[in-house]
């Protein structure tokens, strides 16, 4: 590339600090280049009422260029009835987030926010799917001695995730709209292992076998 040479990137400022979270765990990943701390810029604060905002410094992503979504978004544009591409691309989505929660798991974190805050979606021009970006620090604070009721487990939040990507809000709500939701028999099973995976105690094993199951769509 030109040494000069200009090159479209997308800029996703979060509020809360990333305390190089990701850089430390090697979770950098496409379509993240890299990431600095600095304070919001005025023209980005001209909507909100919030003066403190102005003297708090934020993380900035710096992604190659991007559609983002929040995880709200991308499921209000999915249509009631799956087609065989879009479990594919819920499974993706889900499969980086079991990985991301492994991650997790690795440091001895348990249990963090519940909230989709954390999580935004990123596509290129250039992909198939989106990527999902999990901002780490923004879900769970090392210095953060509140109670652990706004908490649940990683398996819960997993478990929340599937929820909200098919629509529903409990296992029986599952039962009733199934059989008009996948595209295949075999769709339908596996997403009901899926969610009866998230319920187990091990979480370890169950994050595991959910990943593995979970693969199975993806790889058809």
């Amino acid at each position: 590339m030109p040494k000069n040479a200009e090159y479209s990137v997308t800029l996703v400022v979060t509020v809360q600090q990333q305390q190089s979270r990701l850089n430390e765990n090697n979770e950098m990943k496409y379509p993240v280049f890299g990431q600095f701390v600095d304070y919001i810029p005025k023209e980005l604060l001209e909507s909100s009422s919030d003066a403190e905002l102005e003297s708090i410094q934020a993380t900035i992503l710096v992604l190659d260029r991007s559609n983002i979504l929040t995880i709200e978004c991308f499921t209000e544009n999915l249509p009631a009835s799956f087609l065989e591409e879009n479990e594919k691309e819920l499974c993706f989505i889900i499969l980086q987030l079991i990985h991301s929660l492994k991650s997790l798991q690795a440091q001895g974190i348990e249990s963090i926010d519940s909230s989709f805050q954390n999580l935004i979606l990123a596509k290129t021009k250039q992909d198939k799917y989106n990527t999902l970006i999990f901002l780490y620090d923004n879900c769970y604070d090392e210095n953060d001695y509140m109670s652990d009721s706004c908490k649940i487990s990683l398996c819960q939040y997993a478990l929340m995730l599937l929820f909200q990507m098919l629509g529903i809000q409990s296992v029986e709500e599952f039962v009733l709209v199934s059989a008009s939701k996948f595209s295949s028999e075999i769709s339908q099973k596996i997403f009901k292992t899926a969610i009866s995976l998230c319920f187990l105690k091990k979480k370890a094993v169950s994050l595991s076998q959910t990943k593995t199951l979970l693969n199975v769509i993806f790889g058809i």
